[in-house]
C-alpha cells in the first residue's frame, strides 16, 4: 500500500535547477513537511493550482543551514499527477524506501553497540 506519511514533501520549482546540472534543484526548509537527511529519498511536488499537484522522486544531497535551503537531485521523469501516484510503478519504489528506512530506525532503537575492552558487545534495548 501507497503512503505518502513517511516520507518528507517538499516543493520544487522546475525552473529552478543548478546550470549545467538539470536534476539538482533547490528549495526552502519551508518549502518541506519536515527537515530530511541528507541521502534521504522524498517526494518532490511541484503544486498546481488549476488541477491535482505533479509528484515524483527526488534524494536530498545537500542541507544549507545558512541559506535554509535543501539541494535535492531530482528524477524528472518520475512526476505524475498526485492522484495517479498510487498506481505508478515510483510508488512502489517509494513504499519500499519508507519501509526499509523504517524497518532500520526500529532495528537501530531496538540494539545498543558497547566496546568492552576492545570487543563490541551488541545488546537489546
Amino acid at each position: 500500500m501507497f503512503n505518502q506519511v513517511d516520507l518528507a514533501r517538499i516543493v520544487v520549482d522546475p525552473n529552478t535547477v543548478v546550470p549545467g546540472e538539470p536534476s539538482l534543484s533547490a528549495a526552502f526548509f519551508a518549502d518541506a513537511s519536515r527537515l530530511p537527511r541528507v541521502g534521504e529519498s522524498v517526494y518532490a511536488v511541484q503544486p498546481d493550482d488549476d488541477a491535482p499537484s505533479f509528484i515524483g522522486a527526488a534524494t536530498v544531497e545537500e542541507i544549507d543551514h545558512n541559506h535554509q535551503l535543501i539541494i535535492l537531485r531530482v528524477d524528472w521523469r518520475s512526476f505524475v499527477t498526485e492522484g495517479a501516484m498510487a498506481s505508478s510503478p515510483i510508488a512502489s519504489r517509494m513504499n519500499a524506501i519508507a519501509s526499509a528506512r523504517a524497518t532500520a530506525k526500529t532495528t537501530r532503537s531496538q540494539s545498543r553497540a558497547v566496546n568492552l575492552g576492545g570487543h563490541v558487545h551488541v545488546s537489546a534495548g
